[in-house]
């Protein structure tokens, strides 16, 4: 991917601009000088001048998660994929007197690679496997909530007319892939539990 880095120093200070892909350069990257030490492993002396404790691949490193974060241009107006402030922000309206608004924790329970599936897993629990992120969670949850078959304990079953994710069969051990789902309410907000198709 990089074709070559070249290093400009100043007092406080260090440019990077790698050559990327096809002999084109990349815009330049400015980082404080005590950040592209710290991120490259070097050591400080006066003026601002460093000397290498480890190789370039670190500012390598350092430039590809940049650059894999958006390159650091509009990064604050990203949203996560996970977590509590991956949750689109409100209004949010309300079925039965819950909030429908997806409580991230419950539903990262059922989407793979968030530490909380994967938490899940080290227990030994096997989960149904939501297809998507909280984004899409709510987008269902504001489009199907309320027009399902309610049952007792604050849930209701909603078929969503397209896969939604994969339903785990504790008595098989299989999972299916299926359209139809659990919404859970509570108090603190709703989650998506892909069910029996």
């Amino acid at each position: 991917m990089f074709e070559g880095i070249s290093l400009i120093g100043g007092s406080n200070f260090l440019t990077i601009v790698a050559e990327v892909g096809t002999g084109g350069l990349a815009s330049p990257i400015v980082i404080p000088l005590d950040i592209a030490a710290t991120a490259a492993g070097a050591s400080l002396f006066a003026h601002g001048g460093f000397v290498w404790d480890k190789s370039i691949q670190n500012t390598k490193d350092t430039i590809q998660k940049i650059q894999s974060s958006g390159g650091g241009k509009g990064a604050s107006n990203r949203i996560p994929s996970y977590g509590k402030d991956s949750v689109p922000k409100g209004p949010y309206r309300e079925v039965n007197g819950y909030p429908i608004k997806v409580k991230a924790g419950a539903q990262e329970k059922h989407i793979p690679d968030t530490p909380n599936y994967k938490q899940e897993l080290a227990n030994g629990k096997n989960k149904s496997i939501f297809y998507g992120d909280n984004k899409i969670a709510q987008e269902l949850l504001d489009k199907f909530a309320g027009k399902g078959e309610l049952l007792k304990n604050g849930r209701e079953r909603v078929d969503f007319g397209e896969p939604i994710g994969k339903y785990y069969d504790r008595n098989t051990g299989e999972y299916h892939e299926t359209t139809k789902g659990l919404i859970h309410y509570g108090k603190d907000g709703a989650h998506i539990v892909p069910s029996r198709p």
